[in-house]
């Protein structure tokens, strides 16, 4: 006789309302990142390689998260 112990999902105990604003979220932030969603610039004598290219804009990222030195992720 065995007796298999499932490991407990942690996503179980979440509400559905939670689970639906944080797929809306990760949907969006999958919008941000799409191809030619926003523009970018390359950088001259680069030839366009993954390090000579920028997002030519900022992501808000609207956080107010503090790192360890007391800085919020805005760097005020």
């Amino acid at each position: 006789m065995s007796t298999e112990h499932r490991p407990e999902d942690p996503l179980e105990n979440i509400d559905e309302d939670t689970k639906r604003r944080a797929k809306e979220q990760a949907e969006e932030m999958q919008r941000r990142y799409e191809p030619g969603a926003r523009p970018t610039v390359t950088l001259p004598g680069t030839g366009g390689t993954v390090s000579g290219t920028a997002f030519a804009d900022l992501v808000d990222t609207g956080s107010d998260e503090v790192d360890e030195e007391g800085d919020t992720a805005s760097g005020r």
